[in-house]
């Protein structure tokens, strides 16, 4: 697990246990105790706050006294405000994300130990066994479940995208070798080249013949290619086009400047290549990208060559990489608004939750059949949209179905809690990418949706139980917010890793095309010499004078190239 991941599920880990310890602190029973009760909770904030130091930094997890020490909390917190609110165990939903996000379903072990243990000592009270607090066991589970899963899909992202940037890069360092080598004015290419035409036709398999159609090999697109600049596909293809012994058919392809690093694919740049085959284009070239600084490799192109529009279609073998947390999010918020359901103390019906659930199961399928097809910060935008509308309606319904307003202690219920999670998760996780004025509005959307459910409570309204609400949506905002931290820090992270290997790559990739070029000069010269022995009786001395110091001009050359191991 990254750092930038550990940060995440530490504030995670704190966010939730101070969210518990506020509603303890609302509330505990007021009288004499109060004071010992709230420096009680204040010294467990406190440890608390150890706890998510160690998740932070950890490992070690201090799981040795951690698990005792929650144990004992809970138990303490039951036997002191009672066992009617879940606050108690809240605090088992931070430790099983935090153990199954680093261990996997083996995480478990920790959580059910303190389930164990705090049911075994209500029992032993006489009190009941209450397995429905296993919920909380299971939702810190399954999100702990989803967070490893996100974490790693974010990673398979990061690692496709540097590595079509750095083939892209690799592949434009190539043909930099092979020009730093062939082209320019003392080059080397062309001083053998220009021998040719002295010797008479090359032998068919000869070097020499090879060096002369040498451009027609070296720039065959590589369909299995992970990635290709525009601007490199455009000048192969014009280099290809400009072989042919027609000069009325040349081309000359102007692309602006910063238009040509959109990355496409090997199937992509074959796509391109027969689009502008068929367009019949002659002299210069007017190319115009029609696509934006964040196109995703793998996705359809518009270009606008010569005036006319043309798409290079999406490549279907190398659908586009697209971090899109939307289906995973949306599910997410599916327990614990079916969750209310079991709920004894405010006996709210199953045909309350079920529209609502329905809706979010709905969405979260269709954004995971349409992967891919917008970016992850717009699908995570409706996503927010469709969680609101599932909220509100969660809302009337849960508050309205409600058959008992107020638990046996008097404590106000308030069946809406879940409506606000997912979505105020949404908007912190949206919130570096959106402007003020967007974030306004979502807050007030999710304002709106909280004070609807507190208008539709039954009378007497409890204000610290609609409190205690509010602030649980603050921190899970704030939550959001540490996970598109937590996966833009691990990026980071993933991105400095792999700049030594895409500079790694691009320093042979160039060194492999100079290479190439380098050595197919090498023996052309020697088929050269050849040949012109071969010829030497049967010519004109001036020539063979004239081929003899046209060679030795290239021997020079090479010798220098070899010995600098730099472009001429």
């Amino acid at each position: 697990m990254g750092a930038g991941s550990r940060r995440f599920v530490a504030a995670y880990f704190a966010g939730n246990r101070t969210v518990r310890r506020v509603e303890i602190a609302l509330f505990a029973p007021r009288g004499n105790r109060w004071p010992a009760l709230q420096a009680v909770n204040l010294a467990g904030l406190a440890v608390d706050a150890m706890a998510a130091r160690r998740v932070r930094d950890g490992p070690p997890n201090g799981y040795g006294w951690r698990i005792p020490f929650d144990v004992a909390d809970q138990a303490f917190w039951e036997s002191a405000i009672g066992d009617d609110t879940d606050a108690q165990s809240w605090g088992q939903v931070s430790l099983a994300l935090e153990t199954t996000a680093r261990y996997g379903l083996r995480g478990l072990g920790a959580p059910l130990a303190v389930f164990a243990a705090t049911s075994a000592i209500r029992r032993a009270r006489g009190g009941p066994w209450r397995p429905g607090l296993a919920l909380w066991t299971a939702t810190g589970a399954l999100e702990g479940l989803l967070w490893s899963r996100t974490r790693k899909s974010h990673g398979r992202h990061v690692a496709r995208r540097h590595d079509q940037d750095a083939a892209a890069a690799a592949e434009a360092a190539f043909l930099a070798g092979q020009h730093s080598v062939a082209m320019g004015a003392d080059s080397v290419v062309d001083a053998i080249e220009g021998v040719a035409p002295l010797l008479g036709p090359p032998d068919p398999d000869s070097a020499l013949l090879r060096l002369l159609d040498a451009w027609k090999s070296s720039l065959a697109v590589r369909a299995g290619s992970v990635g290709t600049y525009l601007g490199i596909a455009l000048a192969k293809w014009e280099r290809r086009r400009n072989l042919h012994p027609d000069l009325s058919s040349h081309v000359a392809v102007h692309l602006p400047e910063g238009e040509g690093t959109v990355i496409l694919t090997g199937a992509q740049v074959a796509a391109l290549d027969a689009l502008l085959d068929a367009s019949g284009l002659r002299g210069r070239v007017e190319v115009r990208s029609h696509v934006g600084s964040g196109h995703i490799p793998g996705r359809a192109v518009t270009l606008e060559v010569d005036g006319a529009e043309i798409t290079v279609p999406e490549d279907p073998d190398r659908p586009p990489s697209v971090y899109d947390p939307a289906p995973v999010l949306l599910a997410a918020g599916i327990p614990g608004m079916l969750g209310v359901a079991r709920h004894s103390s405010s006996a709210v019906p199953a045909s309350a939750v079920l529209p609502p659930a329905l809706i979010l199961t709905t969405a979260s399928a269709l954004a995971a059949r349409s992967r891919g097809a917008r970016s992850g910060e717009a699908t995570a935008r409706s996503a927010l949209a469709v969680t609101l509308l599932a909220g509100a309606l969660h809302t009337v319904a849960t508050t309205l179905g409600q058959r008992r307003g107020h638990s046996e202690s008097g404590r106000q219920n308030i069946p809406f809690t879940y409506a606000l999670e997912v979505p105020a998760f949404l908007l912190g996780y949206l919130w570096a990418t959106t402007t003020p004025g967007e974030r306004a509005r979502g807050a007030a959307a999710l304002g709106a949706v909280a004070a609807a459910g507190t208008a539709l409570l039954p009378r007497p309204r409890q204000a610290r139980a609609v409190l205690s609400e509010l602030v649980n949506a603050a921190s899970l905002v704030r939550n959001g917010r540490d996970l598109d931290s937590a996966l833009r820090d691990d990026a980071r992270t993933l991105g400095e890793s792999f700049t030594a290997e895409r500079e790694r790559r691009v320093a042979e990739s160039f060194e492999s095309g100079r290479r190439l070029v380098v050595d197919l000069v090498r023996e052309a010269h020697r088929d050269a010499v050849r040949r012109l022995d071969e010829i030497e009786g049967r010519t004109d001395p001036e020539i063979v004078a004239a081929a003899r110091s046209r060679l030795a001009g290239v021997e020079w050359r090479l010798a220098a190239l070899e010995s600098a191991g730099a472009p001429s």
